[in-house]
């Protein structure tokens, strides 16, 4: 691994918070929060000066929506098996403490925070250079499936994954943000690792890879994080890698016990405010802060180039597959290095016309009806859990169980995840298809009314161009595709 900067890798442990009750020092193991951290543990990157190779991007990926498959085994599994998750050595399964009631926040609060993320990456990087990839949890021979919500691969070079699994234990939904996340890179970037830099928290595993040198692997390919095993029926091959408390330790992953954003009672009422707009400026949110600067520091320790090359080339196998082969083999042939240029031409263009769509999803999450009501649900479980006691605790199950949640759809006021399965996704055979539909239906409900597919590209290319549009990516890939087939040399 490349290390640009030593005098940031001077990590030492985090200090766990001091919590009062036996009930936050279950959340999550030993909660930090981020001004507990050391300051080695927190990199300070410059605010907007991190370049990125053009055409490349940084993916977030997080659970947009659980089928009915996944959800079922939830909320069958999650109350025993939430131990397991947090690696305690004992069992709560069938107290009374621990509920599955709180399962659907995982995709709502998940959803929400990555768009967080990605408007709080923009105070250190282009936030055009940061795309959101929802994907839709899915449950299938006893294991656990991520199903991409929108075919939009692009050239990555860093892939957050991040998920808000929801406390199982009824005194502590309501008190924070605590998200379990992995940030990964190419595997040759860290041969020893897979590709894997960061992780919070530090005991979950990732499923094992498929080739047998990670030097090969792309940042795509690295292995998947997979914190949902636990809830799964059967044993998936998992790998684990050694670990480091330091930033960035060439041939280990960076860990941290898991990070606990406490909810502030004056931010959560201005967010519950008319006419409050969630932007870099406004979100108070230092854990999100955070995990942007790891983010960003990790971008400032790869080889970025190297990377950015190594992605690309599964971008021109879509064009050209003998061509992405001699790339591969470093064994060019005359106009290459041409036809290679028009690639990242085409690259730019579509990723160009896949912005209004990652900006109208990221807009419409935190600023739509989706945002103004997951920020009333956030501060209704703040207060019932500064209550804590049993009648304000029936109240906020009460409401919750009557619809009072964000997700997707169900009107104006009131928003259930769960219609967006029985609205679109109504078989496991349109899952396995990854319709066009579910797309085009996904970013309807989202943003309804917005033409996000009418945006127009004009691409020029030595002295040809051409303008081009669509409903969809694979509409916009085939007239790129056709450009390519009529430049190509």
């Amino acid at each position: 691994m490349t290390h640009k900067n030593n005098d940031r890798d001077g990590w030492t442990r985090p200090a766990g918070l001091a919590v009062s009750g036996a009930a936050l020092a279950l959340l999550g193991g030993c909660a930090t929060h981020v001004a507990n951290l050391p300051a080695g543990m927190n990199p300070q990157p410059a605010a907007h000066q991190m370049q990125m190779p053009e055409g490349a991007i940084v993916s977030i990926q997080f659970p947009l929506v659980a089928a009915p498959a996944a959800l079922a085994q939830l909320n069958e599994e999650y109350a025993c098996r939430y131990n397991d998750f947090l690696n305690h050595p004992f069992s709560s399964c069938g107290n009374s403490s621990f509920t599955n009631r709180y399962v659907p926040l995982l995709a709502e609060h998940s959803t929400y925070y990555a768009a967080e993320l990605k408007t709080i990456l923009g105070r250190y990087m282009d936030i055009d250079r940061v795309r959101l990839e929802p994907f839709v949890l899915d449950y299938a021979q006893g294991r656990f499936i991520n199903r991409p919500v929108l075919e939009a691969p692009g050239v990555s070079t860093l892939i957050i994954e991040l998920y808000e699994l929801p406390s199982a234990m009824t005194e502590t939904v309501g008190s924070g943000y605590t998200p379990t996340f992995n940030i990964r890179t190419a595997a040759s970037q860290s041969p020893e690792t897979c590709g894997n830099l960061v992780m919070v928290a530090g005991h979950h595993p990732f499923y094992k890879p498929q080739a047998d040198d990670c030097r090969n692997l792309t940042v795509r390919d690295a292995p998947a994080f997979a914190p949902l095993h636990y809830y799964s029926a059967k044993t998936a091959p998992l790998t684990d890698y050694p670990k480091h408390k330091k930033a960035l330790q060439a041939g280990f992953v960076t860990t941290s016990e898991s990070m606990w954003e406490k909810n502030q009672d004056k931010y959560l009422k201005l967010s519950t405010e008319e006419g409050f707009m969630a932007t870099s400026n406004t979100i108070q949110n230092d854990t999100s802060d955070w995990i942007a600067r790891m983010a960003v520091h990790a971008l400032e320790q790869i080889d970025l180039p190297a990377v950015y090359r190594q992605s690309l080339a599964g971008y021109v196998r879509r064009y050209d597959p003998a061509l992405a082969e001699r790339a591969a083999n470093q064994a060019p042939q005359p106009n290459d290095a041409r036809n290679l240029a028009i690639i990242e031409k085409l690259l730019g263009a579509e990723n160009d016309w896949l912005l209004a769509q990652d900006d109208a999803l990221q807009q419409s999450i935190l600023n739509g009806n989706y945002g103004r009501s997951f920020r009333q649900s956030r501060r209704l479980l703040a207060d019932g859990y500064a209550k804590a006691q049993g009648l304000g605790w029936m109240q906020v199950g009460a409401v919750l169980a009557g619809g009072f949640s964000s997700g997707l759809f169900g009107g104006a006021t009131a928003y259930n995840p769960m219609a967006l399965s029985s609205h679109v996704i109504n078989t496991e055979a349109l899952f396995a298809q990854r319709s066009e539909s579910l797309s085009q239906a996904l970013l309807q409900e989202l943003v309804p009314g917005a033409e996000l597919r009418a945006k127009a590209i004009d691409v020029t290319i030595e002295g040809m161009k051409t303008s081009i549009s669509g409903e969809s990516q694979d509409d916009i890939h085939r007239q790129l595709q056709a450009i390519y087939k009529k430049l190509r040399k």
